[in-house]
């Protein structure tokens, strides 16, 4: 059984497509935020951080509350994508996947890394700059000053890269 792509285009106004088709049906923009943010990071986060970074001027059980609905949205939509336990939530590092920023910052390295000029660098440079359709999500915003912090420092990075 061929299991489910899915493809985050990050860079740029945000597009999500599952099997090539676009994906609808999320609950809220936090909700999208929330998989791109852990999309992004790569590593597990706890419940509480995740809900002090998307409902931060919300009481804890609120912002939790919140969290799992988000949660169970995400888990709904893209089940073999996402870890998620009792205390934690993570992005499957082993799911069938492609992100566009981790490309981009793969091919750039790809042509860092080799010293010599030679024609198929310059395609990894190419290839990384087609990547960059503008600022990481472009356009977006998800109304929590934590994530949109950390948003704005990460879009700085790539940035810096791209120019």
């Amino acid at each position: 059984m061929v299991k489910p792509e899915l493809r985050l285009n990050l860079l740029g106004a945000p597009q999500v497509f599952l099997n090539g088709t676009p994906v609808t049906g999320f609950v809220s923009k936090k909700a999208q935020a929330l998989l791109f943010y852990l999309a992004e990071t790569q590593q597990p986060h706890t419940r509480q951080s995740l809900a002090a970074l998307l409902w931060p001027e919300m009481p804890e059980t609120t912002a939790r509350t919140n969290l799992r609905k988000a949660l169970s949205n995400l888990r709904r939509l893209f089940p073999d994508h996402l870890l998620i336990s009792r205390h934690t939530a993570a992005f499957n590092p082993d799911s069938h996947f492609c992100l566009d920023s981790r490309q981009f910052e793969h091919q750039l390295d790809c042509f860092q890394a080799e010293t010599r000029l030679k024609s198929e660098n310059f395609e990894d440079l190419a290839t990384a700059l087609a990547l960059y359709r503008g600022d990481f999500l472009a356009g977006f915003s998800a109304a929590a000053l934590p994530f949109e912090e950390w948003m704005l420092a990460r879009r700085g990075q790539l940035h810096e890269l791209a120019v």
